[in-house]
């Protein structure tokens, strides 16, 4: 159920249901609880990192609909446009829609409605691993971005380079689970090479995967054990997922 990316993969996910899928409350549950709201911690503490434009940025938020970064995008006073697949795929973002606190716009993830360079920065994050064609969205987010694009995934340089095999248990601790593609690092930078994003920034959040903190449920011994891990630097070299941040032409990236 869990593939690599390369070209030979027999598996394809469906994706006509991807982003409507993790906007609803379902898959909400999947971060409910102290350890959910500790995940959900470290995702929005790696975006804060990546995306340093200045408020008053514009930001597309491509399956945005889980509203997960939604209410940081809005305090840093960006201009916020989530992009769905479908009415019903707004899901958990439609409150923020409904209060005209940021638009919406609808179609084909892979074919967005904008001209190039249309959005200052295009983030996505609980998507890509689940669309047919990956390649063909991370270009599109290229194209209409004019300065960085963020990205998650996981990457098989990680403990998911068996997680095939211990999809099973995965399954079992976390019922709302879905097929996904693991990415190998190289193939995802060369497509943000391809689209014009010439310098690379990440973050990866876990040493552990997420499913062994679910089981483990405590915020507390998650927090000491992927602290020990990233102060030792093995999260840095072998963490999951990742996030990525491609900034268009040779815009200068500060080190962190």
């Amino acid at each position: 159920m869990i593939q690599q990316s390369s070209p030979s993969a027999g598996f394809v996910p469906p994706s006509s249901w991807c982003d409507v899928d993790s906007a609803t409350e379902r898959y909400a549950s999947r971060f409910a609880g102290p350890i959910g709201e500790w995940m959900l911690d470290i995702q929005e503490a790696a975006l804060s990192q990546l995306l340093d434009l200045p408020p008053g940025s514009t930001i597309l938020d491509v399956g945005g609909g889980h509203a997960q970064l939604t209410p940081l995008l809005l305090r840093r006073g960006y201009v916020v446009t989530i992009h769905g697949s479908c009415p019903s795929a707004q899901g958990r973002a439609a409150h923020f829609i409904e209060q005209q606190d940021c638009s919406w716009s609808e179609g084909p993830l892979d074919r967005l409605p904008y001209p190039d360079r249309f959005f200052d920065g295009v983030i996505s994050f609980r998507i890509l691993p689940h669309v047919d064609d990956w390649r063909a969205l991370l270009a599109e987010l290229c194209r209409v971005a004019r300065a960085h694009v963020i990205i998650d995934y996981p990457s098989s340089r990680s403990v998911n380079v068996i997680s095939g095999a211990l999809y099973g248990a995965k399954k079992g601790i976390e019922q709302t689970t879905r097929p996904f593609t693991v990415f190998r690092d190289h193939d995802i930078r060369s497509i943000l090479r391809e689209g014009g994003c010439l310098t690379h920034e990440e973050v990866r959040q876990y040493l552990f995967p997420m499913a062994a903190h679910r089981a483990l449920g405590s915020p507390t011994l998650s927090r000491t054990i992927e602290g020990t891990m990233r102060a030792l630097g093995l999260t840095r070299v072998l963490g999951s997922p990742v996030i990525v941040r491609g900034t268009k032409g040779t815009a200068h990236v500060s080190p962190r």
